[in-house]
């Protein structure tokens, strides 16, 4: 496997190189899906780059995994840092200084004062409706990217394609000298899905936030990830005491590599819309409004086992048989908040085990509540309380349940996404009058933690067949192409060029 990888960073430096002189070669009989790749000489560079680099890359990094047989990059894994490797490297290629945190984050940034072509602050403002542009020294920063773990058994496409749409833009306006007034940070955040060892989620976005406060009860809640982090700091040969993990996890924050986090424009996550209603629609891509709030529960049902043969129907106090309405019921609750919101039970267990001849006595499964609105969601935890336990009552068996996670909806930022939407239809298939449409996100993502502590947006595009955590995850060429390009569009806005030098 180390071979392999090696060999993929070979065919990565030399590919590099065939984009710089505009005549990309993409070697098909590398892929046993020739379909996910155009295999002609690639004659408009900006397409080799929007769209051909990012599958080629997107091909690479699938074949990094911690398995032979499925793709699965866990947090922290030798697999998670062998592609942490590549994208490092071709955040280099873009231009960018490449740093990873003491969490795992990767962080690229790229300064606008680098452009060779860069003549004068008056070029920079001439996006601007302004007068005047702010020095190098107090420029906003735009922070871009997404993730490159994975789940288990997982598709290609979610969050890696957000992180190489972002390199890919940085690359084309480095490579274009495109003048914009302010830098740009490419992060490809750890440990968004949460698959580890730890029970974390989330820990990149929320330690670069500043999120993690207090930290030592983060420690002492998850102390596997303590022990790991804390044997980074002894390889290095510093002191490894949780004090010292404590000051390495704060080094991570935003103000580790800019003044302030007055100093940020905001947050653009490109990423699939993991579910089926652009490709309904017919649309290649959206803006997003807002991401689900979350409600996680656990309901036990407890009854009275016995012997399947020899207990009447009507004297069984069936724990199964109990859950199972309560099941239906909490789909039902689902289907009246159809519009905005969902209600899934993803896993269920007789506890002590179970036998085709005796009645369940005990019988557990979780519950997952989302709205865009968290008084809706609240509203619909609370209908699932009172149904649950009227079932309980007329069943004559116990219903408890546990409060394992909540999350309050993540509102996007209206202002940044009104510039996106106006990119969007600059980008519409077809003439679509109603390319204007927002979408809500059911999934979780970087941009919830981030919207916490700055201007954030979202850019969904669409998958085939709305499927997500799965092989079969896929997303076309063109579409690749059409939403790189249209946060190449909202990089070069006038709306955003004078929101990063005012204040919004």
């Amino acid at each position: 496997n180390e071979n392999r990888i090696q060999l993929y960073y070979g065919m990565v430096k030399i590919y590099a190189l065939l984009v710089f002189v505009c005549s990309l070669l993409i070697d098909c009989n590398s892929f046993e899906d020739k379909s996910d790749l155009d295999c002609t000489p690639c004659i408009d560079w900006n397409a080799c780059v929007l769209k051909d680099q990012i599958e080629y890359r997107i091909q690479i990094l699938s074949r990094i995994s911690e398995s032979n047989q499925v793709l699965s990059r866990s947090y922290l894994s030798e697999s998670d840092h062998q592609a942490s490797l590549l994208v490092q490297e071709w955040m280099n290629t873009a231009g960018m200084s490449v740093s990873i945190d003491f969490v795992g984050n990767i962080i690229g940034l790229w300064s606008s004062s680098t452009l060779k072509t860069h003549e004068s602050k008056s070029e920079c403002c001439a996006l601007s409706k302004e007068s005047s542009c702010e020095t190098d020294q107090d420029k906003k920063t735009l922070v871009l990217g997404s993730h490159i773990d994975t789940v288990w058994n997982a598709g290609k496409y979610d969050g890696t394609l957000g992180v190489l749409v972002s390199i890919a833009v940085v690359s084309m306006i480095q490579k274009n000298s495109i003048s914009i007034p302010f830098d740009i940070a490419v992060i490809a955040f750890a440990d968004e899905e949460g698959n580890n060892q730890f029970g974390t989620t989330n820990t990149g976005a929320k330690a670069f936030c500043g999120l993690l406060n207090p930290i030592s009860d983060f420690l002492n809640t998850y102390p596997e990830l303590y022990k790991v982090l804390a044997s980074q700091l002894k390889l290095e040969n510093r002191s490894f005491t949780q004090a010292d993990v404590i000051q390495a996890i704060q080094e991570c924050t935003s103000d580790a590599f800019v003044s302030s986090k007055s100093s940020m424009l905001g947050f653009i996550e490109v990423h699939i819309e993991q579910g089926p209603q652009l490709e309904l629609m017919n649309r290649p891509i959206a803006a997003v409004k807002s991401i689900y709030g979350q409600s996680r529960l656990r309901v036990s049902v407890v009854g009275v086992g016995g012997h399947a043969g020899t207990v009447p129907m009507k004297a069984r106090r069936d724990a199964l048989a109990a859950a199972a309405e309560c099941i239906l019921k909490i789909e039902q609750i689902g289907l009246e908040y159809w519009e905005n919101g969902v209600a899934t039970v993803g896993k269920i267990e007789i506890v002590g085990g179970s036998s085709s001849n005796v009645i369940a006595g005990h019988v557990e499964f979780s519950v997952d509540v989302r709205h865009s609105e968290d008084s809706d969601r609240l509203e619909m935890v609370s209908q699932l309380y009172k149904e649950t336990q009227a079932i309980g009552n007329h069943r004559n068996v116990s219903v408890s349940i546990t409060m394992l996670h909540e999350a309050p909806a993540a509102q996007m930022t209206p202002w940044l996404v009104d510039i996106v939407q106006k990119s969007v239809r600059e980008h519409r298939e077809n003439g679509d009058v109603d390319s204007m449409m927002l979408l809500n996100s059911g999934a979780g993502h970087d941009a919830m933690i981030l919207s916490q502590v700055m201007p954030t947006a979202m850019l969904f595009v669409r998958c085939r067949g709305g499927i997500s955590h799965h092989p079969d995850e896929y997303v076309s060429l063109n579409d690749i192409y059409t939403v790189s390009s249209t946060l190449l569009s909202v990089i070069q806005s006038k709306d955003l060029a004078n929101a990063a030098i005012k204040e919004v």
